[in-house]
């Protein structure tokens, strides 16, 4: 499986680096994703993205090596793309990188699996996020402006995101964005809106043809959301102790990852990341979460029950789905 490159690109001013900096905290460590760190020739103190600071000679001679898939200059810099990094595609993963419009015919030609984030702001908006970030000067900043607008970015592989509200929703945008762009984002949202990310783990233990379930009203996998200050493996050991009574007799291992929307109330909607360990458990107390029973079942017996990454997950642990039982 060959992954995408998702190239994220918008005028100075935008937000690109703020949204690149939440959707990595939210997908640190996601087996789907990788986000690119570019070769700029900026000294790494002068604020903005986190790169590789290189000097102009030697980002010349890293070009004349052939490490740089994309490279490209503006406003007195110049960017590059190694060329390494990009061996994520082979993996399947989607690789995020922080692009330009300026090259966008070039990469379009280079990659065969290629999606463009652009990210917009109102102008006015645009003009303020530059004074407040200090770098550069009046004459400096209408520049920008101007070569906000003179870029077009359209076609059947633009996926716009308007960042005029608050950090928060436009991270949430941006990461909903790339799991759509990846492809293992389940169930569709049923209504317009914000969905937040939820983090969150879970875990496939199995015992013969027989997998732990934690029962309510429908069959989950056990675990839940990653508090703050957790880690994905104290999130999976709490979650499975409190919905089925049972603690972890094995290191887990991280399987995959897929994401679904949930919806806990009406109107609020959570983009559900979910993790996916596999570990051996025993039981050790009762379920402390009301009304949570664990069960031990095989899943082909109650299959159309599942949630489709609950599916997904299971069949990435080898289980094997008859045909007429394939996920959705």
């Amino acid at each position: 499986m060959t992954g995408t490159l998702i190239f994220v690109v918008g005028p100075s001013g935008v937000g690109k680096d703020t949204l690149l900096d939440g959707a990595r905290a939210l997908l640190e460590n996601d087996s789907r994703f990788h986000f690119l760190k570019r070769d700029i020739t900026r000294d790494a103190a002068a604020g903005g993205e986190d790169h590789n600071p290189v000097s102009q000679a030697e980002f010349t001679a890293r070009l004349n090596q052939g490490a740089y898939a994309l490279h490209w200059g503006a406003h007195d810099l110049r960017y590059g793309l190694p060329l390494a990094q990009l061996s994520a595609l082979t993996e399947g993963k989607s690789v995020i990188a922080n692009g330009s419009r300026s090259v966008l015919a070039s990469a379009r030609g280079r990659f065969d699996r290629f999606a463009i984030i652009s990210v917009t702001a109102d102008e006015g908006l645009l003009r303020q996020r530059l004074r407040q970030r200090g770098r550069e000067t009046d004459a400096d900043i209408e520049r920008r402006i101007a070569r906000a607008e003179s870029f077009e970015v359209s076609g059947d592989d633009v996926f716009t995101i308007s960042n005029d509200g608050s950090v928060a929703d436009g991270v949430a945008q941006f990461v909903e964005c790339l799991a759509k762009l990846d492809g293992r984002l389940f169930r569709a949202r049923p209504q317009d809106g914000i969905a937040y990310p939820r983090p969150g783990s879970y875990l496939i233990a199995r015992r013969g043809d027989e997998f732990l379930f934690a029962l309510t009203d429908h069959y989950s996998l056990p675990g839940g959301g990653i508090e703050a200050g957790e880690t994905a493996v104290q999130a999976l050991e709490r979650e499975v102790l409190e919905e089925t009574g049972c603690r972890l007799t094995s290191a887990p291992i991280h399987l995959c990852d897929a994401s679904a929307y949930n919806a806990e109330e009406p109107g609020k909607y959570w983009h559900k990341l979910h993790r996916f360990f596999v570990a051996n458990v025993e039981q050790v107390t009762q379920p402390t979460e009301p009304g949570h029973k664990p069960v031990w079942v095989n899943p082909l017996k109650v299959w159309e029950r599942l949630g489709p990454e609950v599916q997904y997950a299971l069949k990435q642990a080898g289980l094997q789905v008859p045909e007429m039982m394939s996920a959705q």
